[in-house]
C-alpha cells in the first residue's frame, strides 16, 4: 500500500498533541521533581589539598577535571561538583565529568542530590550507551530511594546493553534498548537505537514506527522553529516508510498527530478517523481525537470522542 503523502510544506512552529486532564495531573507530578542543570559555566571552587593535582591534570588534559578527581580523592564533594561543573563548561563531552560529577552528587547522599546523580549518570550514558559502570551506579542510587521499579528497568537496560555488546546489530535488542531511552526521555539516543533495529531483521517494522514515535518526541522537546520543522519532516518520512507495508491503526494516529502538531487540524482528524476505521478499541485514538476536535471548535463532537475514550479506558483497568 502506497501511503499518503507527507507534508512537505510543514509550518515552522510546531504543538504537542494536549493531553486528556488525567494525564496532565499525572505529567504534573512527574515534574516535580528538579531537573538537572546540563550546561554550566565555569565554578569557583577550592583547589585540592593533596599533591596529585598534576597527575590528574596530566592524566586527563584538564586541569579542572584533574581538580575534581583529587577533591573527591579528599571527600570535598560540593567542591568537587564545582571541579566538574567548570570542566564540563570547557567540554560538555567529557564523560569522566559527568561521571565525576554524578558521583560527587551521590556522595552527598541526600534525596535531592541522589535524583541529582542519577540524571548526571544519565548524561555519561548518552556520551557511552554502553558504559556498564554508569547502570550499576544508578541501580545502587535508585536501592537507596526506594525506587524499586527505575532499578529493575535500569537491571533490564544493563541485559539489552550486555546483549548489545556481543552483537551490536541485533534488532530486537535495539528496539527494546530504545523503547527504554524514549520512556526516560533520553530522545537523541532513542533515535540512534531505533535507527540501528530499523535496519535489522524481525523487528523493522515495529522499530520503524518507533522511530517516528521518537522523531515526533523531538519535535515537540525543542524550541528553537527550525529544528522542530526538521523533526516533524523527518517524523512524517518515518511513519511513511511503516505505512509503505503496513496497514496499521497505530501508524495512521502518529500520521494524525504529526499533522497536529504540524498545526494542520483538518489533515490530522482524515488520518485519526482512518485509524478509527482500521481499530476503534485504540483508545489512544479518541485522547487524540478529542485534542484535534477541541482545535476546530468541535466541542460536542469533542465531549463525545473524550467519553469513548474514558469508556476504553475503564475497560482496560477492569481487566488488568
Amino acid at each position: 500500500m502506497k501511503p499518503e503523502s507527507q507534508p512537505d510544506n510543514l509550518e515552522q512552529e510546531a504543538v504537542s498533541t494536549p493531553e486528556p486532564a488525567a494525564a496532565k495531573a499525572e505529567g504534573t507530578a512527574k515534574s516535580g521533581e528538579e531537573a538537572a542543570v546540563t550546561q554550566f559555566q565555569k565554578t569557583p571552587y577550592e583547589k585540592p589539598k593533596r599533591g596529585l593535582l598534576g597527575l590528574f591534570a596530566k592524566a586527563h588534559g584538564n586541569q579542572a577535571l584533574g581538580d575534581g578527581q583529587a577533591l573527591l580523592k579528599d571527600q570535598n564533594w560540593v567542591q568537587a561538583a564545582n571541579a566538574f561543573k567548570t570542566a564540563l563548561a570547557e567540554d560538555s563531552s567529557n564523560l569522566d565529568a559527568w561521571m565525576g560529577l554524578a558521583e560527587a552528587h551521590a556522595e552527598m547522599g541526600d534525596i535531592k542530590n541522589s535524583k541529582l546523580a542519577i540524571q548526571y549518570y544519565y548524561k555519561a550514558l548518552e556520551l557511552d550507551t554502553f558504559f556498564e559502570a554508569a547502570y550499576t551506579e544508578v541501580i545502587k542510587l535508585y536501592h537507596k530511594l526506594g525506587n524499586q521499579k527505575g532499578a529493575h528497568i535500569e537491571r533490564k537496560k544493563l541485559q539489552v546493553v550486555r546483549t548489545l555488546k556481543t552483537n551490536p546489530h541485533n534488532p530486537t535488542a535495539n528496539n527494546n534498548l530504545g523503547v527504554i531511552q524514549l520512556n526516560q526521555k533520553q530522545i537523541d539516543g532513542a533515535i540512534a537505537s531505533f535507527t540501528k533495529a530499523a535496519k535489522g531483521e524481525g523487528v523493522h517494522s515495529v522499530a520503524q514506527l518507533n522511530l517516528a514515535k521518537a522523531w515526533l518526541q523531538k519535535s515537540i522537546s525543542l524550541s528553537e522553529a527550525e529544528e522542530k520543522h526538521k523533526s516533524l519532516l523527518r517524523a512524517a518520512k518515518e511513519v511513511d516508510v511503516f505505512l509503505t507495508n503496513n496497514n496499521n491503526a497505530e501508524g495512521y494516529l502518529l500520521k494524525g498527530k504529526i499533522y497536529l502538531a504540524h498545526g494542520d487540524k483538518k489533515k490530522a482528524l482524515e488520518f485519526v478517523d482512518k485509524a478509527e476505521q482500521l481499530d476503534s478499541s485504540l483508545k489512544e485514538i479518541f485522547n487524540t481525537k478529542r485534542a484535534i476536535e477541541e482545535a476546530l471548535g468541535n466541542i460536542s463532537e469533542a465531549g463525545q470522542a473524550f467519553e469513548q475514550y474514558q469508556a476504553l479506558d475503564k475497560q482496560g483497568k477492569k481487566k488488568s
